[in-house]
């Protein structure tokens, strides 16, 4: 009889296993299936990808280069995750929350406005698309041209330099009705009209008259100096 129970069991288990993997590879099916009936943002510069990769116990460092194989294997073999710097955000589309990893390319520090837009599930279990934003540059093409200018560039910025404009920013204050915090500062590069800058973004806070209850409003913006 003891024989027949443990028997009787594993019989059960087989079966709930059975139902259970079919029920997980329904609803993969079902996902995938979903993210390939999307329609495309821009079809000129969107891949749709609908590949299951597994981010949620990653650190942002790990995960920019698991999605970074993805890229060099889909989108561009020459792809040198090295090249960029991530930049994690959410956002929603259509009811639905969707994760977005925004892959800067980067020219010795300084940040450019090209690179790629990694749209994740909100589960951070499947890449649904990935936005080609390079405009048609080749990376190494990019650095052999500018690498040595903006390095030159960069070498003589001094510290006075920034601390004046960092100056300029906080005075912001004394002319309006907001108080002026410094929340990060970078070096950008346009390529366009091949110019540098240094760039410090500000959070401005309205002043609220004591006893109001109210969440004081905030906003963000910049300010940059050619470099």
């Amino acid at each position: 009889m003891e024989n027949n129970k443990i028997f009787l069991g594993l019989v059960v288990i087989v079966i709930v296993s059975i139902i259970l993997g079919f029920v997980l590879g329904t609803n993969d099916n079902t996902e995938i299936s979903n993210c390939q009936n999307e329609e495309l943002l821009s079809p000129e510069t969107e891949h749709r990808i609908c590949q299951y990769i597994d981010l949620r116990d990653l650190s942002i460092n790990n995960k920019k280069i698991e999605i970074g194989k993805v890229i060099k294997e889909k989108i561009n073999n020459e792809f040198n995750v090295y090249d960029y710097i991530i930049s994690p955000a959410e956002s929603e589309n259509n009811e639905d929350k969707i994760k977005v990893y925004d892959y800067i390319f980067v020219i010795k520090g300084a940040k450019t406005d090209i690179g790629y837009t990694v749209f994740v599930n909100e589960n951070d279990t499947m890449i649904k698309s990935i936005f080609d934003n390079m405009q048609g540059y080749k990376v190494s093409e990019l650095k052999e041209k500018y690498e040595d200018t903006i390095q030159t560039k960069i070498d003589r910025l001094s510290k006075l330099k920034i601390m004046e404009m960092r100056r300029k920013v906080l005075d912001i204050t004394t002319k309006t009705k907001y108080i002026i915090n410094i929340i990060g500062e970078e070096k950008r590069y346009d390529l366009t009209t091949n110019k540098l800058y240094y760039v410090i973004l500000y959070e401005g806070i309205e002043e609220l008259e004591d006893g109001t209850g109210f969440t004081p409003p905030k906003w963000v913006d910049i300010y940059k100096e050619e470099i």
